[in-house]
């Protein structure tokens, strides 16, 4: 009987750098989090929130081999593609003066 009570004592031992650790990496995150909303607008940040769900998706689909149907792929590429016209309407609105067409032709084939 003590020497399982020795083992519990190693294990809550063993367990404060751990706790520590994931203390530290979630009080980075959140000051990352601050920073972000600080530094860009709201709608950045929930724009950077659905990259990320596609990223956690496509992780999923290539490193566990997960099956997600045609639907939401194409509802995945989609959004993608729609948070990268915003973007580069954000990022170049001269050359979105005159309509999505016209500035992403001038962003993506012009010279």
């Amino acid at each position: 009987n003590s020497n399982s009570n020795s083992n519990n004592e190693n294990n809550s031992n063993n367990r404060w750098p751990h706790l520590l650790a994931n203390s530290c990496i979630a009080f980075a995150l959140n000051v990352v989090v601050a920073l972000f909303v600080k530094h860009s607008s709201a709608v950045s940040f929930i724009l950077a929130g659905m990259v990320k769900d596609a990223m956690i998706v496509f992780a999923g689909v290539l490193v566990f081999t997960e099956n997600i149907s045609r639907m939401q792929g194409v509802g995945f590429a989609i959004q993608l593609v729609l948070i990268a016209v915003y973007t580069l309407a954000k990022s170049f609105p001269k050359e979105f003066e005159n309509g999505i067409g016209e500035g992403l032709f001038l962003v993506l084939l012009a010279d």
